[in-house]
């Protein structure tokens, strides 16, 4: 079955926060005294998590990163428990963030040092991602005349030899040195046979687990044609994770091409990022329920200090928002009364008089997701988990989106209605 690994950017929430009040717990200590995923659920919503060092160098602060440094990578996470032993700790680079660079900012020993002196479990060798594609194999960019197709391919190919090189200098090192983590190679390509041709150099020199990259932005037809094409080289051996890749009957499909393992932030992110599929139950999703904090959201505050809208009333329809979705969560104001107001506010927020969310949030409240789900979370919070406010709302509901999506793709949740 599909290992799936969560990566992390230090998504954790403060269990002591109060909602009705909106304030944190005055002791409340960043991490240290927040949880992750794997703390809120009982049985974690991931197989294991994946660490980027670009994350650590840009997300994590110097405080964190020397604890980071003190700890190692499981007491941090904190999965040093007997329970918790079973969740594995992959480390990558973050190609994707160094994707304009000419080369990659770090040399094959800082990233195995990396790896090994904080006791990852798994570590994928240094790559430089490539972002295009071009699904006919036969044409593979040569029949275009123009030059910048032509630079574009050579400038792909030079990632490729680049990825291919870093790869060998990597698990050689690896072997000399001993370490405690398992190598990943990468290949990156931008066709299916090219695709193809870096697995098999990568099993050439050695690896027999592989992780596929730069294959977020590809359609689920051409990630098939990739998977098809490495097939006819593959040996019996080797297996494959997919960078940043979440499809759920797709990744299943893939576990006959050897596909053992994927990652992706997708359903967290989704709880905040998406327009519409923000709260996701059983394959169903629902538009979560709009109410900015007037004194705390930029957009509401250049609003406010251009004259365009009048701080005390978008304060009171906020207010009148917050009362009412309480309201009907405990039975005492009806859809017609919630949805109003959301789309009175949401009219002065953005100035615009027709509100298209409309359906979408009576939807929403007609259904009550929420009551349907058996996560801590929803049982937790009630209304407050579709309520899109605040990183401490917003992120409990991706904590939720996360354990849907894992229970889906372990088969404990079936994926049988529909998308509005």
């Amino acid at each position: 079955m599909i290992q799936f690994y969560f990566p992390d950017s230090v998504d954790v929430i403060n269990p002591g926060y109060c909602f009705d009040e909106e304030e944190h717990d005055r002791k409340r200590k960043r991490i240290v005294s927040e949880a992750y995923p794997h703390e809120v659920y009982e049985q974690p919503p991931y197989d294991g998590m994946l660490i980027s060092k670009a994350v650590v160098k840009t997300r994590y602060s110097m405080a964190q990163r020397q604890r980071l440094m003190r700890q190692g990578i499981r007491k941090f996470l904190r999965l040093d428990t007997p329970e918790r032993e079973h969740i594995k700790v992959i480390g990558d680079c973050g190609a994707f963030t160094y994707r304009n660079d000419p080369e990659p900012p770090y040399s094959v020993d800082e990233v195995i040092d990396f790896y090994d002196d904080l006791g990852f479990d798994l570590g994928i060798s240094l790559d430089h991602v490539i972002l295009g594609f071009e699904d006919e194999d036969e044409s593979e960019y040569k029949i275009y005349p123009d030059s910048k197709k032509l630079e574009e391919l050579a400038e792909f190919k030079r990632r490729q030899d680049t990825t291919l090189r870093l790869a060998k200098e990597f698990l050689e090192s690896c072997i000399s040195r001993k370490v405690k983590f398992k190598p990943l190679g990468v290949a990156q390509g931008w066709s299916p046979s090219s695709y193809a041709d870096a697995v098999e150099k990568l099993q050439e020199i050695g690896y027999d687990y592989i992780a596929l990259g730069g294959m977020v932005p590809l359609k689920t037809d051409e990630i098939e044609s990739c998977l098809r094409k490495i097939e006819k080289i593959r040996k019996k051996d080797t297996k494959f994770h997919l960078l940043g890749i979440s499809r759920i009957d797709e990744l299943r499909e893939f576990e006959k091409f050897g596909v053992v393992s994927a990652d992706s932030t997708a359903p967290l992110l989704q709880a905040f990022k998406s327009d519409r599929d923000n709260f996701q139950l059983n394959g169903d999703s629902f538009i979560a329920l709009r109410v900015q904090q007037v004194g705390e959201n930029n957009k509401v505050k250049k609003l406010v200090l251009s004259g365009a809208i009048s701080q005390d009333e978008a304060r009171k329809l906020e207010l009148d928002c917050m009362r009412l979705l309480k309201g009907f969560d405990q039975g005492t104001a009806s859809v017609e009364e919630v949805t109003e107001a959301l789309c009175q506010l949401e009219a002065l927020i953005t100035q615009k008089p027709k509100i298209k969310n409309r359906p979408l949030y009576v939807r929403t409240l007609k259904e009550k997701p929420w009551r349907n789900c058996d996560c801590p979370i929803c049982k937790e919070l009630g209304i407050h988990v579709v309520i899109f406010r605040g990183a401490e709302r917003n992120r409990r509901r991706g904590f939720h989106n996360l354990y849907n999506y894992y229970s889906i793709l372990k088969g404990k949740r079936t994926a049988t209605t529909h998308h509005v």
